[in-house]
């Protein structure tokens, strides 16, 4: 990643960067895990709405920046091309909040005591933020130490290993899943509900009758970090002068809508309702629940309107 005028400070073999970054930028590297961001090492949520002004301080050590000798704070016309993956982000600065990762505390001597109890307290930590998991977060970290323990005298001193096992404890206790067992809530959660269907790579296709029609439904899983988008939509039949009435009663309904849209598709003549959930949830399956059942009383509910309002003006395709 190419990182212009950055501040450079360095100190005992580490060097940091401080620098600022755009919305769509920030975006990039959470989408892509640049600079080995993850979400768990934060010790309080990042925002996902857009901003006015950010930085970002990352570390490495010295010789991952080898050309630059002595401290300096201002950087005039310096590009520097990084190799992302030797440098880990310590804070992230949002509209003058700061959001400082396990690294950044450690670092500033807030996480006292050796690297397991250092980790232990980052984990409990960020358990209790909520007080929902604070009671299930003592039993996951009575768990954790015991996995700790389990790597042996020699895997104390291996960082790797600890990170990964922090990762995995801070997942667990954060409700942070990878991408697999987001597929695997998903599916149990269908299956749960009885609801036969289909799946390609991270798409669910499925169908649901009433007694006043039928709609097909899909669900697309999206990057970890993205969410999770449900459609429902049906084919109808309408002639040409229906179309910039029904294009304006689904306009009103959606300046009322705080869930989800309707859409219309013109050239194929199918009408889609689409909400999205954000996957930052302890509460995934209730999340979901809450999800498809707007998506159901939405779409139920245009059918009866046009039913009713059009009559034989437009007709729902079976």
């Amino acid at each position: 990643m190419r990182v212009i005028e950055p501040e450079i400070n360095l100190s005992s073999g580490l060097v940091t960067l401080r620098f600022p970054i755009t919305d769509l930028e920030l975006k990039e590297i959470r989408h892509q895990q640049i600079f080995n961001f993850q979400e768990v090492l934060f010790s309080t949520d990042i925002p996902t709405t857009s901003f006015q002004e950010a930085f970002i301080t990352i570390i490495s050590e010295s010789k991952n920046l080898d050309g630059y000798g002595e401290d300096t704070s201002t950087n005039a016309n310096i590009e520097l091309e990084l190799e992302s993956e030797k440098w880990q982000i310590l804070s992230l600065e949002i509209d003058g909040i700061v959001y400082p990762t396990f690294y950044f505390l450690r670092t500033q001597g807030q996480l006292q005591g050796s690297l397991i109890q250092a980790m232990m307290h980052f984990a409990v930590d960020r358990a209790t933020q909520d007080e929902n998991l604070s009671i299930q977060s003592k039993t996951l970290v009575s768990e954790a130490v015991s996995g700790f323990l389990s790597l042996g005298i020699d895997g104390l001193s291996d960082e790797h290993r600890l990170e990964k096992s922090l990762k995995q404890v801070l997942s667990r206790i954060s409700h942070v899943y990878t991408h697999d067992q987001y597929q695997s809530v998903i599916e149990q959660f269908l299956k749960a509900k009885d609801i036969p269907f289909d799946r390609e790579e991270d798409s669910y296709y499925f169908s649901v009758n009433t007694s006043e029609c039928r709609w097909g439904v899909e669900l697309n899983l999206l990057d970890d970090t993205e969410g999770i988008i449900l459609y429902s939509y049906f084919q109808v039949e309408l002639d040409e002068g229906s179309v910039d009435s029904l294009l304006r009663d689904l306009n009103s309904i959606n300046q009322s809508l705080l869930l989800g849209n309707f859409q219309f598709s013109i050239e194929e003549h199918v009408l889609y309702y689409r909400n999205h959930l954000n996957l930052q949830v302890y509460d995934l399956e209730k999340s979901l629940d809450n999800l498809f059942q707007d998506n159901y009383d939405s779409i139920q509910s245009i059918s009866l309107l046009i039913k009713d309002k059009y009559h034989n003006q437009i007709k729902i395709i079976d």
